[in-house]
């Protein structure tokens, strides 16, 4: 990881919210989702309806799928050559079975 790179996407950020950038590691301030939908209202109103700033860890991934819905819509597209980790659940791989009829 670069850490002068997840300074700057901090900074910038918290910039675009007009708020000071808060003390804590960079996954740490982003993992929840607010921060994320709150940077997607500020750029395009109304986005994200319904941010749940408190809750279990299930309600807060709530709020990734909601930000990744709304850059979807935003117009933003996954980088062709990207291959690093993606937000939100992990889609299962096809795993296809074949069966014998005594199996059966």
């Amino acid at each position: 990881r670069n850490k002068d790179q997840e300074a700057e996407v901090l900074n910038w950020i918290f910039e675009v919210l007009g708020e000071k950038v808060p003390s804590g590691q960079y996954e740490d301030i982003l993992k929840d989702g607010v921060i994320l939908c709150k940077l997607i209202n500020k750029m395009a109103p109304g986005s994200v309806k319904k941010i749940q700033e408190r809750g279990t860890n299930f309600q807060l991934m709530e709020n990734v799928q909601r930000f990744q819905a709304a850059i979807k819509k935003y117009g933003t597209q996954k980088h062709p050559e990207y291959t690093g980790p993606s937000l939100g659940p992990k889609m299962a791989d096809k795993n296809e079975r074949t069966f014998t009829e005594e199996q059966l």
